[in-house]
């Protein structure tokens, strides 16, 4: 069924100079699976669009590049400009790369809804993002999406990952990780309203995890997740905040070896005792711990 919808018309070079959209290039190759997005110096939009039998559509900058599904791997690259790229009900079969370059760029991730029924966004593969570290890089994950493999945010300034559900046990409509979970953090501050570089409600992670902060001041929160494998945070430098919920509402469960370090300069802990590990944390270099 994988299919472009659509032909392009090629402009002849004499007519190049009088283009004023944003050029972004979409190319599939049908006999590998792949599908390639690539941006410009401009600020470019980016959606997929899920429909109920597996299929999504492809809209660039409100323009329809067609109908696809079956897809094994999807590599973009999106250069200068503030982008958004944008998940909505999506499968993807394979993989997913990207690289959102320089600017303000949002990664938006969620489910839709169609006749009432709920249809997440389902990744096959290992998804990797590279936020290219500038202010304003914003990794934004809502209700229900499910990782089957790694999951990779490299270099991103803020995290926000809010699923459904009402505690810590795997829900239909938590966001799940089912394999490992990396988290680079850029230092290049809050993207949204929350105050936190780091927010992550309703996130289930099957493998290891690993939060890393970054030079300047990090704040992380989290509340009513679990972790099966182990699980790392190391703040870095700068004075960081963690707040690891507490509270039979808002406490988390962690499976595996638990490593929380604060880091250099002056770090705060908040650790309830409502959490639940199977093995004692280890905690290490924060001056004050609640």
């Amino acid at each position: 069924m994988t299919h472009l919808s659509r032909k392009h018309k090629i402009v002849p070079p004499e007519q190049l100079e009088l283009r004023i959209l944003p050029t972004v290039k979409v190319s599939f190759n049908e006999k590998k699976g792949l599908l390639k997005i690539t941006g410009d110096k401009e600020n470019n939009s980016i959606r997929f669009d899920g429909f109920s039998d597996g299929s999504f559509e492809l809209d660039v900058g409100g323009q329809s590049q067609g109908l696809f599904d079956n897809i094994a791997a999807v590599k973009i690259n999106l250069k200068g400009g503030d982008d958004g790229l944008f998940f909505q009900g999506t499968q993807i079969d394979g993989s997913v790369n990207v690289k959102l370059g320089r600017g303000a760029d949002e990664l938006d991730v969620d489910n839709s809804t169609i006749n009432d029924e709920i249809f997440p966004s389902l990744f096959g593969g290992d998804f990797f993002v590279d936020f290219g570290g500038n202010t304003g890089d914003y990794a934004d994950f809502d209700d229900t999406v499910t990782i089957q493999r790694n999951l990779t945010l490299n270099r991103v300034a803020d995290v926000d990952f809010h699923g459904d559900g009402l505690d810590f046990s795997p829900e239909s409509n938590d966001i799940l990780i089912a394999g490992n979970f990396f988290v680079f953090l850029s230092g290049a501050g809050v993207s949204d309203s929350d105050g936190l570089e780091i927010h992550l409600d309703n996130v289930n992670v099957n493998g290891n995890a690993s939060l890393l902060g970054s030079s300047a001041t990090d704040r992380i929160r989290i509340i009513q997740s679990s972790f099966a494998g182990n699980f790392l945070i190391d703040l870095g430098d700068g004075n960081d905040t963690l707040d690891i919920e507490n509270g039979l509402a808002n406490g988390n469960k962690f499976g595996g070896q638990t490593e929380l370090e604060g880091g250099n300069d002056e770090d705060t802990l908040a650790l309830g005792n409502d959490n639940d590990f199977a093995v004692s944390p280890l905690v290490t270099g924060f001056e004050t711990i609640a």
